[in-house]
């Protein structure tokens, strides 16, 4: 069923919006009133759909043309279909409303049939760029995925870190993340066969997803190693995580051709704690942590310090596992 497009109205009478509104709505169309500019601006952003705004050219608080600046000029993400309503003007202003941003404009007295037409122009353009906005999403989703797993590749995920960085900044929580490398994955190649291997790592990315929290990510970072990202995660917290993780992968066999197989994973993990840090640094950190993992015998969960946090807030030892 095709949604019915969502037009925002504001003109300078409430009689001019309450006729304007009884007009669309017997079209099928959604409609917003607001009582002045800023209003109008407000129910604008938060539209999460492309959407069209009829707008009286002069309003209270924020004019049409203002508007159409802001619109255009960070404004909402999703396209917004302007149309500005007055009396008759010279050419040089109509330009005016363009260059602003306007995609159309109707003089007063309105004509039923000339908004009605206007308006289903307007409905087109923006299910068009819906369609658009779709198929870039779509586009960028198959880019950003491994090919093999089918979870994000390298760049994606070092990518979300970032965003997710940015974001813990601004909120001041804390972030963790966790490298994840399957031990003795050559020799198990070498003894199975890759495409064995290429199963188990399926398998095991399968499980990683159904293990985390719905708003964590998982990437693959390169080879048998994974890059989990978990927001608002503070050190006790991700070292559990962790730990939960890596029971997940080695606790049960993955059966391939109707074979058992029983692999064992290394994990680091590092956190931003009260010092923000980038992704490179972040990263460095986690993979420190792995080293230490391995060298440690493997099977196990290893914490790095990627930031000074205070003592009792993560004791200084390392987790062990085994």
């Amino acid at each position: 069923m095709t949604t019915a497009t969502r037009v925002v109205v504001a003109q300078r009478t409430e009689a001019a919006n309450i006729a304007l509104h009884s007009m669309l709505t017997s079209w099928g169309y959604e409609v917003t009133i607001a009582r002045d500019g800023m209003e109008a601006y407000e129910a604008l952003r938060a539209q999460e759909e492309p959407c069209v705004a009829i707008l009286d050219w002069t309003l209270p608080a924020l004019d049409g043309i203002d508007m159409c600046r802001r619109l255009r000029d960070g404004g909402p993400q999703n396209y917004v279909y302007t149309i500005l309503l007055s009396e008759r003007r010279p050419i040089e202003d109509l330009l005016e409303a363009m260059d602003a941003g306007a995609d159309d404009y109707l003089f007063r007295p309105l004509k039923s049939q000339e908004v009605r037409a206007r308006v289903r122009v307007g409905s087109r353009v923006i299910k068009l760029q819906e369609h658009l906005v779709k198929a870039r999403a779509e586009i960028y989703d198959q880019s950003a995925r491994d090919p093999l797993t089918g979870i994000w590749n390298r760049t994606a995920a070092i990518e979300m870190l970032d965003n997710e960085l940015s974001r813990g900044a601004r909120a001041q929580t804390p972030l963790a993340i966790i490298l994840c490398d399957l031990d003795h994955m050559k020799r198990f190649n070498a003894e199975f066969g890759y495409q064995t291997g290429d199963a188990v790592l399926r398998a095991v990315a399968a499980r990683l997803g159904k293990t985390l929290r719905k708003y964590d990510s998982v990437g693959r970072y390169g080879g048998e190693e994974f890059l989990i990202i978990l927001p608002n995660c503070p050190c006790e917290a991700s070292a559990s995580v962790a730990d939960r993780l890596r029971r997940a992968l080695t606790e049960s066999t993955y059966v391939v051709a109707n074979q058992p197989h029983s692999v064992s994973c290394s994990l680091g993990v590092a956190w931003t704690g009260d010092c923000r840090v980038d992704a490179e640094a972040l990263l460095a950190f986690a993979d420190g942590a792995l080293s230490m993992a391995k060298r440690n015998g493997r099977n196990r969960v290893e914490m790095a310090r990627s930031s000074p946090p205070a003592a009792e807030e993560c004791p200084d030892q390392a987790l062990t596992n085994s």
